[in-house]
């Protein structure tokens, strides 16, 4: 039976849902900067008006006794199996009773005094069905991801082929990353990254949950792609500010296997994601063609990962 979200019905305004798959270092440093939420109660209580699920996702060992000891004012559910990005927040939306979630990853903090139920403001606008903060990298750089177009084939031949690179700032060739908007205003996006996004629960009802074929990357902006054709606005707001420290929830850096497994999950679900929603609107030979960038680029970074 296809898991559905619930009917609001809650005090609270918003559900953040953080899926922890053996990330526990990174989890703790996040839950722990919920600290710095303007309208942080206390450890007892937690953040006012935000209710937090925290979706443990088959990790090797279970914690949740500790966790929940720590940080009280969490939900926690737990899978047995790793059921991928989508499949573990699917779990958390499955239990949401708020007009609004957000989808968290466990390698992000809260900087001081940010007041996210502010980005709220932006779904008064009923035509609104995604929101994003700006999202920023440790050497303090804006996470692209948090800001892009859809990776159509012509988006992707640009991007990938360094064009978009040396002229970020002329549109036909910028699609995918928007380089060319101002990243410092809010506007109207394509897609956001899944590590950091707001989203309407009616919205949520109308195009359904994260696509679970895609284990790994482009649940995100498969997400988004849906939401946009039923005429759903995604809204970039770099008013908020959240860390990104990326690569960092569930994946084991040292290991040489996890990262090749990482390397090849992202391009073939680019390519998944472009037979999915582009085969029935571009001609066979511009998909294969699309295909042979995909396999091409994916064969010379496993090659530059195993030397």
């Amino acid at each position: 039976m296809k898991k559905q979200p619930h009917q609001p019905q809650s005090d609270y305004q918003l559900t953040i849902i953080l899926v922890n798959y053996n990330g526990w270092e990174w989890l703790q440093k996040c839950l722990l900067s919920f600290q710095n939420l303007s309208n942080w109660i206390n450890n007892k209580q937690g953040p006012k008006s935000i209710k937090v699920i925290v979706v443990d996702n088959g990790s090797k060992q279970d914690k949740s006794v500790q966790f929940k000891k720590k940080f009280l004012w969490i939900e926690w559910i737990r899978s047995t199996n790793n059921l991928g990005f989508a499949g573990g927040n699917n779990l958390g939306l499955s239990q949401v009773k708020t007009d609004y979630a957000m989808l968290l990853n466990s390698d992000t903090e809260f900087l001081p005094n940010t007041n996210l139920l502010s980005l709220l403001e932006n779904f008064n606008d009923q035509s609104v069905g995604v929101v994003t903060p700006k999202v920023i990298l440790p050497n303090g750089k804006v996470d692209h991801a948090c800001h892009r177009g859809f990776p159509t084939p012509w988006n992707a031949l640009m991007y990938y082929s360094g064009i978009a690179k040396w002229l970020p700032k002329f549109k036909p060739v910028a699609g995918y990353r928007l380089s060319y908007l101002d990243l410092d205003t809010k506007h109207d996006i394509e897609a956001c990254s899944g590590a950091a996004m707001l989203v309407r629960l009616s919205a949520i009802r109308e195009v359904g949950l994260l696509d679970e074929q895609f284990f790994m990357y482009a649940e995100d902006i498969d997400w988004c792609y849906r939401f946009k054709e039923a005429g759903w606005r995604v809204i970039y707001d770099p008013s908020i500010e959240i860390l990104h420290h990326k690569h960092k929830s569930g994946q084991k850096q040292s290991d040489l296997a996890t990262r090749r497994r990482t390397i090849a999950a992202f391009y073939d679900t680019m390519w998944q994601f472009m037979q999915k929603h582009y085969a029935s609107k571009y001609s066979r030979l511009v998909l294969l063609l699309s295909f042979v960038m995909i396999k091409t680029l994916k064969k010379v970074k496993l090659q530059q990962e195993r030397n």
